[in-house]
């Protein structure tokens, strides 16, 4: 039905702003979690995560940063001598403290993991999408940069980006 259709490399181009990031595949257990953290973040086509919901079979969470929560909750339930940095730690993380400039103590887990990322449509979950350009279909490779901050007295927070390789790009020319 829609074989007849085209479209100028611009309109393809005009669709492709959805990313998606799995773990390549020599990804370590604790790599793979992190990246399954963000597996369903809504980044655009400059890399910038969103929170959006996240599911894990019959189980909803709100979004990425309640699922961290609750793993970290259970992390603690089995071992109450630890510290929430430590399962950070254990996931290969970096933490440091920081203090910022509104008086708010904390601490910080960062890392980096290669990623490999799906660069898709806008509107995917509609039929007869505009298509992406050619050269977004193959899997591009890329770089996860994920922080988590441990303010103190406060709820944790996430923040996520994706950056490609150099030479590459993601859904952006």
């Amino acid at each position: 039905m829609l074989g007849g259709c085209h479209y100028t490399e611009e309109q393809k181009w005009s669709v492709c702003c959805v990313l998606y990031v799995q773990a390549d595949q020599s990804a370590t257990d604790e790599a793979r979690t992190v990246i399954g953290w963000h597996r369903q973040s809504d980044y655009d086509g400059n890399g910038r995560g969103g929170q959006g919901s996240y599911s894990e079979g019959k189980t909803f969470y709100s979004d990425k940063d309640e699922k961290i929560r609750s793993d970290v909750a259970a992390f603690l339930d089995d071992d109450p001598g630890k510290r929430a940095t430590d399962y950070f730690v254990g996931l290969g993380m970096a933490c440091s403290s920081y203090s910022s400039a509104s008086g708010t103590d904390g601490t910080r887990c960062e890392i980096s993991l290669p990623v490999r990322v799906i660069c898709g449509p806008t509107y995917r979950f509609l039929p007869g999408t505009t298509p992406i350009p050619e050269q977004m279909k193959r899997p591009l490779v890329g770089v996860l940069h994920v922080s988590v901050d441990l303010p103190t007295g406060r709820a944790l927070k996430t923040s996520s980006r994706v950056d490609p390789i150099p030479g590459e790009q993601l859904c952006h020319r």
